[in-house]
């Protein structure tokens, strides 16, 4: 097996997330010593780059003056007629 399809094992096997060194430690570990310059030139010259994770933003505000709806269902979600109770979820 040639290195550029060692590194490409190991950068898929890492959903994307191992650059450079990361790829040089998993290399050491199967026995093989390679400088990480040429990891970087093997990986730039077969397109893999690195998905870097992003930063948690909590994105609720519920510290608002805004009026809450009412909860009139009181989780009794059964009816006895159709069309008494619509229910919907905004996940």
């Amino acid at each position: 097996m040639t290195l550029t399809t060692s590194i490409h094992k190991i950068h898929q096997q890492s959903r994307g997330t191992y650059g450079a060194p990361r790829v040089q430690a998993v290399l050491a570990d199967e026995g093989l010593q390679v400088s990480r310059a040429r990891i970087t030139r093997l990986m730039k010259a077969a397109d893999l780059r690195v998905r870097c994770k992003r930063k948690f933003r909590s994105t609720t505000n519920s510290k608002h003056r805004h009026l809450v709806a009412e909860n009139l269902l009181n989780r009794e979600f059964t009816a006895d007629r159709p069309n008494q109770k619509w229910v919907t979820d905004i996940t």
